[in-house]
């Protein structure tokens, strides 16, 4: 069995969400949960949804032994993944939804947002960006962060999966292109933003072929990811929904094998291990960590 992003073998598997025993109480619950689905009545809805959420997302990580990577070995098939992200993902983040209905300026205060522009624009220039399609959106703050330091140069573009939104975006003056990707289309984007969405793609390498067609020559992807090279494979913890787990090295090597070059990368929050001891991450806590508990990265589209 070989890694997909550099085609090493495999040397590791863990078992998807229970790496090592978690005797927490909230751990034990969702696992008793899955065993008990079946008699779990239809309008106990939340409860239904962590129950079949176990057994959507089950199986085992298959782990790299030289970039790190880590792929479910038995991921959701397609239908199954546009049914859960366009029915129960943002079921379950309803005061995400809730804020940014309530604030057209949230996004101004938002400390993911800030320290990610931030990162994006000690390297990218404003008159470079015209064009900008945000991947898994949400409120989109980064996008609107972005559009409000270059002086409304950018115009925005979105891919999210989740209706709820869809008023939002025209107060904001955003247009939703897809609900789901890869999507067909004839444009072109300066800027790319992928916060926290590789990990949930299905066929990695399909993804990126597709992305990198959509990304200009000599124009800019940013991706963030949960970061699993320190701590993560030891310690208890949810893996759902994702399906790919990146180390620094695995997430620059997918990338330039599909025409990206990395022009920064670094680890950003608090460590896992703080995380697991209850520290919260506080508006202070995004910055950079040394093995902080999200990888961020900023490349160019080959020329």
């Amino acid at each position: 069995m070989q890694c997909c992003v550099c085609g090493s073998e495999i040397v590791l598997r863990k078992k998807y969400g229970e790496h090592v025993l978690d005797w927490r109480v909230k751990s034990l619950v969702r696992k008793l949960l899955s065993c008990f689905d079946f008699a779990i009545p239809g309008f106990m809805a939340r409860l239904k949804r962590i129950s079949g959420r176990r057994k959507l997302f089950a199986g085992y990580v298959n782990i790299c032994g030289s970039c790190g990577h880590g792929e479910m070995s038995n991921p959701p098939g397609e239908d199954d993944l546009r049914e859960y992200y366009q029915d129960e993902y943002w079921s379950q983040r309803s005061s995400t939804i809730e804020l940014s209905a309530g604030s057209e300026s949230a996004y101004l205060k938002n400390p993911r947002a800030i320290h990610q522009v931030d990162f994006v624009m000690e390297r990218v220039a404003c008159d470079s960006i015209v064009r900008v399609l945000e991947i898994g959106a949400g409120a989109a703050y980064a996008s609107l962060l972005l559009r409000s330091k270059c002086r409304g140069l950018p115009i925005l573009h979105v891919c999210e999966t989740g209706d709820q939104w869809e008023d939002y975006y025209r107060r904001q003056g955003i247009e939703k292109v897809a609900s789901y990707f890869p999507f067909e289309t004839d444009e072109r984007f300066d800027y790319v933003h992928a916060s926290h969405w590789l990990e949930h793609v299905l066929d990695l390498g399909g993804v990126l072929s597709v992305l990198s067609g959509m990304v200009r020559p000599s124009g800019y992807l940013f991706v963030e990811v949960p970061n699993t090279e320190h701590f993560y494979w030891d310690l208890p913890g949810r893996d759902t929904p994702h399906i790919h787990f990146f180390t620094r090295e695995s997430l620059v090597k997918a990338l330039e094998g599909f025409g990206f070059s990395c022009l920064k990368i670094g680890e950003y929050g608090i460590t896992r291990l703080e995380k697991h001891s209850g520290v919260p991450v506080t508006r202070d806590r995004f910055g950079a960590c040394k093995k902080g508990f999200w990888i961020r990265g900023l490349f160019k589209r080959a020329g």
